[in-house]
């Protein structure tokens, strides 16, 4: 029975992860510092994130280790962690991270603090999370419509430095909060980097491009919303010279829905139609006319264009495209849906 109820709740939600090397970076010949990793066993389902020291020089290894360890803490022992106390779940997670870390500094021969990083992660298990934070970047939900901040950057005692996994007494600067899900849709997990161009500082508050990113999460098919939030992602690379990561865990809901539940003017959003207003109507009949022969089984360009009467080099320039550059489709000749 245990494994039915953890297969249901696994398939409700989804993750998106990746990180991206900064253009400061890219310059000076260092490998990406920023980590992400997602696993799903034993009905539960977490997303990590971790943003290796600048300092340490073997952070990005370090990085790594943290984000696979704290998914395999998680999934196997997100009972025991959820109805342990503070203190002594505290002192467990960060005893087997450290283990970890130790036993990659053996391998490496190195300092345990040459793999310094910090730390995010979100885990879900039926109705409840559990969010872990050590350090900076930020952690939000999606709930009732709103982004809202669960977990603030610890930048410690100055405003340019933090805490890292390696610190010393770590235990104390380790964040972890328990709770519900009912009524959040998504988890989104910002290192630094990504945050510049996603979260207002003085305003302490998302920006809607988060509700964006996590829309198209649920409207394409993985690969493809991989694909196209990466290439999106350049405007955000611009913003900073750090390396940019983003980690999400999402499912479909009222806020977040597939293409078929948009109303009109939702499509026409993400499409990023532009044409006057009284013709944005007509234009949307026909690209959803577009979809739902494609859905039936039919992907030849010319025969779609017969079906709803119109040119080849009109359907292409002002329809196709739309669908193109938002993912929705792919393929020339032959067109393929990339909607879940």
């Amino acid at each position: 029975m245990a494994s039915k109820v953890g297969q249901r709740y696994r398939t409700m939600w989804t993750t998106i992860n990746f990180e991206l090397c900064g253009t400061g970076h890219k310059k000076e010949g260092i490998p990406c510092q920023d980590k992400t990793y997602s696993a799903s066993d034993n009905g539960v389902i977490v997303s990590a994130l971790a943003d290796g020291a600048g300092s340490a020089v073997f952070s990005h290894f370090g990085a790594e280790t943290a984000v696979r360890s704290v998914c395999e803490y998680l999934t196997n022992n997100f009972l025991e962690m959820y109805n342990s106390d503070g203190v002594s779940a505290k002192q467990k997670i960060v005893d087997f991270l450290v283990g970890q870390l130790t036993q990659k500094a053996r391998e490496m021969n190195c300092r345990l603090k040459d793999l310094a990083s910090t730390l995010l992660a979100v885990a879900i298990y039926q109705n409840e999370c559990i969010i872990i934070h050590i350090g900076d970047g930020i952690i939000g939900c999606l709930r009732n419509g709103n982004v809202q901040i669960l977990s603030y950057p610890n930048n410690g005692e100055f405003s340019n430095s933090t805490y890292f996994v390696t610190t010393d007494n770590v235990v104390k600067y380790i964040e972890i909060k328990k709770g519900s899900v009912n009524r959040i849709s998504g988890f989104v997990l910002m290192s630094d980097g990504t945050s510049e161009s996603f979260y207002n500082k003085r305003e302490k508050m998302f920006s809607d491009g988060v509700i964006k990113i996590m829309q198209h999460s649920i409207l394409l098919n993985d690969i493809t919303a991989l694909e196209v939030i990466k290439n999106n992602f350049d405007l955000v690379l611009e913003n900073t010279l750090d390396d940019c990561s983003i980690a999400m865990v999402i499912r479909k809901s009222k806020e977040l829905r597939t293409y078929s539940e948009l109303s009109h003017d939702e499509k026409i959003r993400i499409l990023g139609c532009k044409t006057k207003y009284r013709l944005l109507k007509k234009k949307q009949k026909k690209i959803d006319a577009i979809i739902k022969i494609i859905e039936s089984g039919e992907h030849n360009i010319d025969i779609i264009c017969k079906r709803i009467k119109s040119n080849k080099s009109f359907v292409n320039q002002h329809i196709l495209s739309y669908l193109r550059s938002s993912g929705i489709i792919s393929g020339t000749n032959e067109i393929y849906l990339n909607l879940r």
